[in-house]
């Protein structure tokens, strides 16, 4: 029912043609200085700390920032992290940075001069980098040169004009977050499975109006979790269009399962009803079943009798995802 994705090997198993090959002691010796990275001392844990400290940072931030983004503990303190943190609270102050790292642990990998010319250059293209500063902060800590090169890569892959440009960043700003394979491989996946063209004006459209999650996963996961429920749940091709306008994408195919079945199970559904009702309503499985048996329980509370509430779920599958 659903097209298979035919993308580069080399776009998304590069790292894994080697792994099979290693040899064991290189495995064992990677895995110590990963050990030693996240492990520092406790006399150099202590003194990281204590830097974060200094300008009134709060022992709960910096615990959370250094317990999120570990390799702090192994920076040089004189000319790394100091250095690094005296720029970041010129550019900031004491509070304001407290937020930034507590969103982006790893903001002092970057500098406030790479966030400017990252932000500015948004702006040249009419992108708001105020919403994607709030909605993928990551995305301005990345040199000029990678952002850019992610946007001309979205933008002549689907032919996407200026302004669906704009409108694009500003649903799906997180894919500025990656590099070109990874956000064209989201576009390929997309492509495959609708069997539709990327420079055409249908596929602009459902990407345009995908859920926001659409590029948060690889797109491997994306292909195999939008075929599963193409494959178990859909009664026809037009149903992979509105998986992605849903975000059914989000759960991995366990889960899936398991609400399907239990949705089975509560509405006493057979086979071809659970397909027709979830075909029209994918994104009843990205409720969780507690909130559905909550929304039952609330309608019989009001007054409906089982078999009401069971006759007007089955009209309006909606209903039971309300929160």
């Amino acid at each position: 029912m659903c097209a298979r994705l035919h993308l580069p090997r080399h776009n998304f198993c590069r790292g894994n043609s080697h792994l099979s090959k290693e040899q064991p002691w290189n495995i064992m010796r990677r895995q110590l200085i990963t050990s030693d990275a996240k492990s520092a001392p406790a006399g150099q844990a202590n003194a990281v700390q204590a830097e974060f400290s200094k300008p009134g940072m709060s022992t709960e931030v910096t615990q959370k920032v250094l317990r999120q983004y570990k390799t702090y503990l192994s920076w040089d303190m004189e000319t790394k992290l100091r250095p690094a943190l005296q720029l970041w609270l010129q550019e900031l102050g004491t509070e304001q940075l407290s937020e930034q790292l507590c969103k982006l642990p790893h903001l002092l990998v970057s500098t406030p001069k790479k966030r400017k010319e990252a932000y500015s250059w948004l702006m040249t293209k009419g992108v708001s980098a105020a919403r994607i500063q709030q909605k993928a902060p990551m995305v301005l800590t990345r040199e000029l040169m990678a952002v850019q090169s992610t946007f001309e890569a979205l933008q002549q892959a689907a032919a996407f004009s200026d302004e669906q440009m704009c409108t694009l960043l500003h649903k799906h700003s997180v894919a500025l977050a990656y590099g070109p394979e990874r956000v064209l491989g989201t576009l390929q996946a997309v492509s495959a499975l609708l069997g539709m063209p990327m420079k055409s004006d249908s596929f602009r459209e459902v990407i345009l109006a995908a859920s926001d999650k659409l590029f948060f996963m690889s797109p491997i996961t994306l292909h195999q979790r939008v075929a599963f429920f193409c494959h178990m749940y859909a009664t026809g091709t037009h149903v992979a269009k509105t998986a992605f306008t849903t975000g059914v994408f989000v759960d991995p195919e366990p889960v899936m399962q398991a609400r399907a079945a239990k949705l089975q199970e509560q509405l006493g559904w057979d086979s071809m009803q659970l397909k027709q009702k979830l075909s029209a309503f994918p994104s009843i499985l990205n409720s969780e079943p507690s909130t559905i048996a909550r929304n039952l329980q609330a309608m019989q509370g009001a007054g409906f009798s089982e078999s009401q509430v069971l006759a007007m779920c089955t009209c309006s599958p909606a209903l039971m995802g309300l929160k």
